[in-house]
């Protein structure tokens, strides 16, 4: 597996938002501003079968409008079919609501409708398994505060990696974590928050799994650049990693 990281960020720092792409096909989030540096990590729009949205934030999905712009202004309807979108229940209104507001086809905009140009699954059953080429992909029911969030659990036979999105440290996470090899997990502040993981849970986490390889995202400034002083191991934005 080959994971270019665009962004890693939360929504308060100057760095990359959440935005991941495996094996240069792959999208797992976009979040605002985030297209912005495909340049920098050579992932390239074009290329982009599939997307997983794990939550409706806007650090987490804001720049998937992007896409569902270009699917539907500049695409034949048989070639945008080619990519499809998953994501939380509501993603498929969020997105219909968009097209129509910002009228991306212009004055027939109205009448648009995306399942036309683009596939959009919105997960509500966490016992289906999808499968993507050579990918089964598991889908986790997280935590988020005020929001559902998705994690997903991707396996290619031989590894098992994981995005946790954003999520809180519960009896969901752990089960989460127990069913995955290597995992890119939600650190976002020294304690935690009603709405995050912080330090504290990470390191818990890593105590608990000692065999699991746990990466760190979505942190402030301080986790970001002093984090291994703790032994957090934390992901840095527009780098590649082979899992």
């Amino acid at each position: 597996m080959q994971i270019k990281v665009v962004g890693c960020s939360n929504s308060w720092s100057q760095r990359p938002v959440s935005c991941y792409c495996l094996d240069d096909t792959i999208l797992i989030d976009c979040g605002a501003g985030a297209r912005k540096y495909f340049k920098r990590t050579k992932v390239f729009a074009k290329n982009i079968k599939n997307i997983f949205i794990t939550h409706l934030h806007s650090d987490h999905f804001f720049d998937l409008i992007l896409f569902v712009n270009t699917e539907i202004t500049y695409k034949p309807k048989d070639e945008a079919k080619s990519l499809t979108i998953y994501g939380p229940v509501g993603l498929y209104n969020i997105l219909d609501y968009f097209v129509k507001t910002i009228k991306v086809a212009g004055p027939d905009s109205q009448n648009v409708k995306i399942e036309d140009y683009l596939n959009i699954v919105e997960i509500s059953d966490f016992n289906k398994v999808i499968e993507v080429g050579e990918y089964k992909i598991t889908p986790y029911k997280l935590n988020h505060f005020d929001m559902d969030d998705i994690g997903y659990v991707f396996d290619n036979g031989k590894t098992k990696l994981g995005f946790s999105g954003d999520c809180i440290l519960d009896d969901a996470t752990k089960n989460f974590v127990e069913n995955f090899d290597c995992g890119f997990i939600d650190c976002y502040h020294q304690k935690s928050t009603v709405a995050h993981m912080g330090a504290e849970e990470y390191l818990l986490l890593k105590k608990t799994y000692p065999n699991k390889k746990l990466f760190a995202v979505h942190c402030d400034d301080n986790i970001y650049f002093h984090g291994w002083k703790q032994g957090i191991k934390v992901v840095k934005t527009q780098k590649k990693y082979k899992i």
